[in-house]
């Protein structure tokens, strides 16, 4: 069963958006909502429908995955990248790339 967090949410909403350098003015206004219903929902006062998180994805250039921040209770670890903002994602990618490289060096070194 998967469970959704508004405060959550919002704050994945409010993280892109300020990596995007976007206002709450800004993307308010591409997304097609008030800024006072923004506010709400960054600050996890306010839900949205499926059509507002799909502006907010194409907005954001981010995955619902991410946006939703679901919680398995089962401890699910599929799509654990789809959490992260873009920048976040290359930056696991460029460490996990590096760390199979230094792995690779060391096991030659054997």
């Amino acid at each position: 069963m998967l469970t959704y967090d508004k405060e959550l949410m919002g704050k994945k909403i409010k993280m892109a958006r300020k990596e995007k350098g976007y206002t709450q003015e800004y993307l308010s206004e591409l997304v097609g909502i008030s800024n006072r219903t923004l506010n709400l929902m960054e600050k996890g006062k306010s839900g949205m429908t499926i059509e507002t998180l799909i502006k907010f994805c194409n907005a954001l250039n981010v995955s619902p995955n991410y946006v939703l921040s679901y919680k398995s209770n089962t401890g699910d670890k599929e799509n654990l990248l789809d959490r992260f903002t873009p920048d976040q994602q290359r930056i696991v990618k460029e460490f996990i790339d590096t760390f199979e490289k230094l792995s690779d060096t060391i096991y030659k070194n054997e």
